[in-house]
């Protein structure tokens, strides 16, 4: 059994879910695990790799070819500042993803926010 950690959005509308070592062996507690492992073709080198992709993509599509460019040119070291150092975070590098329609942000995003309120039992809608 293989299963997706930290990847884009694949396979619409059947991904469902991107589960830590922790879940898997949650999901299969009933079974005797003979083997939990990072295999080769999930190991780090291809979420990053895969993600710049769909990053990239989406800002040549959807923001502008210059702000895919300055995506593909930035070294790697300079994301890690922007990720450890907030008060750098005020560059297109860092503003150009928020202008991406929300479907696409989707795609990679970080995580999701859920807003709801569970119905009322028993209440009673008097407007029909």
């Amino acid at each position: 059994m293989r299963t997706a950690f930290m990847q884009p959005l694949h396979e619409r509308p059947w991904h469902f879910f991107n589960c830590t070592r922790y879940g898997l062996e949650q999901w299969f507690r009933e079974f005797e695990a003979e083997r939990v492992r990072v295999s080769e073709n999930f190991a780090p080198n291809h979420s990053v790799s895969w993600l710049a992709s769909e990053c990239e993509q989406a800002l040549r599509a959807n923001v502008s070819d210059e702000a895919a460019e300055r995506f593909r040119e930035t070294p790697a070291g300079e994301l890690v500042d922007l990720w450890r150092d907030p008060s750098l975070r005020g560059t297109p590098l860092w503003t150009d993803f928020e202008k991406l329609p929300q479907s696409v942000q989707e795609v990679g995003a970080a995580g999701f926010e859920f807003l709801g309120r569970k119905p009322a039992v028993g209440r009673v809608n008097v407007n029909g």
